[in-house]
């Protein structure tokens, strides 16, 4: 039996103008057979569109009430219904690699930099096991490509902030936060390809939420940007006293601003002088330009059309129109993202929102651009609500217009951090670090690194399977009261096997325990975690163990 329910899809199109009634439709339709020509999609009534899929289920969508958002004539416009976004063609791009009890709190990210200069990158943060947290720490490949702790920071020294060349040496430097004084330590390197061990100096000021380092003036010294609310301050690297000096301090108004985190950095009006941009609880935005040499001053203000404007970032012209473009990510009932571009002189206009329906987090998101297909057009990557969302640019000239690239949801149980992409090395493309933590009476946090897949919509890769050191197979398949799950173990280790349903949501873990090398057998009734029966579909089991990561499908018939 054929299930209608709400069509789990991306609604991207771009409007010069609010798009009404029937127009409305027909341009969701055509964007729809554009972006996946396997589907069969048609109208059955007004605002109400049917998706059929190749195996013949039916999916319905109501597109009428995304018409309530006003938006100005020029401006892209991109809506995408998170909860309700197929993640079937995105599921398996990545899989899983490697589970790390590694972690960052609030607006950090795990950082990865290759100091030792071993051609090895490694991952800093740290550990916060069954409530307890610990100092951070160094992760580096090992043969097998997996990573393992190479280096332990001493006690108190727990938030990863910045890795910087700050004495343009040609040696980068590790900052840490401290837990006490939330001070800054920068770590130096005692020798010239050791990871960086050695305290070289701890900053004079408080150095805030992921902070910036740069050459913001032009004169060959690293500056550092804080945020340090209700303050803006800009440092500079001073050599004759080991440490950083303000150059510049702004105390703002907090009848007009908030507590401004983050920021993005560019020249954004392209006058050859550095900007600034940083954001608000209530959603206005600060601009501050360099001046000169250890000056600066506000140049423009502006404001958004969410509040807990806090993460900024910036890309290099992605629209091919000359010129660069500041963003800004901000949540209230929705998460909304604002594209600006310099209009003139200190001068800014939106030329792009995305609406991100469905989502909203009050406390932990992060933007980050990476060209991540190498086609010289950045993807972003927007971490938000236990989302992980990567969106692709697909407009022209003068056109912000995005589509889904890739969606991944933290899995039930599990409270989202952030994620990040980075080169590890490990596969042919990036590799995609989603950290979050668990609670099983005490907290826990991890980070999960995915590499890149070849897996497609309809089969696993034939090389993927080849590669995988256990083998893993289900019969009957299709089924249709229980299904028996073979397979074979070659290393001792924990073995996990999973299931998940065609929205990539974890519906059953049917074996998590320590195995002997030897081939096994369990068997599966349909059945989800609570012991209820599951509608028929496809489903994807997992087989996790020593290291390598297998996926078959299935099909349940009822």
């Amino acid at each position: 039996m054929l299930h209608k329910i709400k069509l789990l899809y991306l609604l991207a199109i771009a409007a010069h103008s609010i798009i009404y009634g029937q127009s409305y439709t027909d341009s969701v339709i055509s964007k729809i057979k554009i972006d996946y020509p396997f589907l069969s999609v048609e109208q059955v009534e007004d605002g109400i569109i049917k998706v059929t899929y190749p195996d013949g289920m039916e999916r319905l969508e109501n597109v009428l009430p995304y018409l309530n958002r006003k938006i100005p004539e020029g401006i892209g416009y991109t809506v995408i219904d998170v909860p309700n976004t197929d993640t079937i063609p995105f599921f398996w791009k990545y899989k899983l690699w490697q589970q790390l009890y590694l972690t960052q709190f609030a607006h950090r990210s795990i950082k990865s930099a290759d100091v030792n200069r071993n051609d090895l990158q490694e991952l800093y943060g740290f550990q916060y096991i069954d409530g307890t947290p610990y100092p951070a720490v160094v992760f580096e490949k090992n043969e097998t490509d997996h990573y393992s702790i190479v280096y332990s920071y001493p006690r108190g020294n727990l938030y990863v902030q910045s890795i910087y060349d700050i004495d343009q040496d040609g040696n980068l430097e590790v900052g840490i936060l401290d837990s006490v004084s939330f001070n800054e330590k920068f770590y130096s390197k005692p020798v010239k390809d050791s990871l960086a061990t050695h305290l070289f100096f701890t900053s004079n000021d408080f150095t805030g939420i992921e902070p910036i380092m740069g050459n913001f003036d032009g004169d060959s010294l690293t500056d550092f940007a804080p945020s340090i609310p209700p303050r803006i301050s800009i440092l500079e690297y001073n050599p004759s006293i080991t440490n950083f000096d303000t150059v510049y301090s702004l105390l703002y108004d907090w009848h007009n601003y908030d507590f401004l985190v983050g920021f993005a950095i560019g020249d954004f009006d392209q006058d050859k002088r550095t900007e600034l941009v940083s954001g608000d609880v209530r959603g206005s935005i600060l601009v501050i330009e360099n001046t000169g040499d250890n000056s600066y001053d506000t140049t423009w203000s502006g404001i958004v059309s969410t509040h807990n404007a806090y993460n900024q970032t910036q890309t290099d012209d992605i629209d091919g129109n000359g010129k660069p473009e500041f963003w800004v990510m901000g949540y209230s009932q929705v998460t909304t993202i604002t594209i600006f571009e310099a209009v003139g002189d200190n001068q800014y206009s939106p030329v792009g929102i995305i609406d991100l329906l469905g989502v909203a987090s009050f406390t932990v998101g992060n933007l980050q651009p990476v060209d991540i297909d190498q086609d010289g057009v950045d993807e972003m990557v927007v971490s938000v609500d236990g989302y992980v969302i990567i969106l692709k640019f697909t407009g022209s000239v003068n056109q912000q217009q995005y589509s889904i690239y890739y969606l991944k949801k933290v899995g039930e149980g599990y409270h989202f951090q952030n994620a990040v992409m980075y080169s590890l090395g490990i596969s042919h493309e990036k590799e995609l670090l989603f950290s979050f933590y668990k609670f099983t009476g005490l907290r826990t946090d991890f980070t999960e690194i995915y590499i890149a897949s070849d897996d497609t919509l309809t089969s696993v890769g034939i090389d993927e399977i080849q590669s995988t050191s256990n083998y893993l197979v289900n019969y009957p398949n299709p089924f249709n009261i229980s299904t028996v799950i073979k397979f074979n173990i070659v290393e001792s280790g924990e073995a996990k096997i999973k299931i998940y349903n065609s929205l990539g949501e974890e519906v059953n873990t049917l074996l998590d325990k320590f195995l002997s090398p030897g081939s096994y057998e369990i068997s599966w009734e349909g059945k989800n975690k609570q012991e209820e029966y599951l509608p028929s579909g496809l489903y994807f089991i997992t087989l996790n163990s020593g290291g390598s990561f297998s996926t078959i499908k299935t099909i349940l018939l009822k």
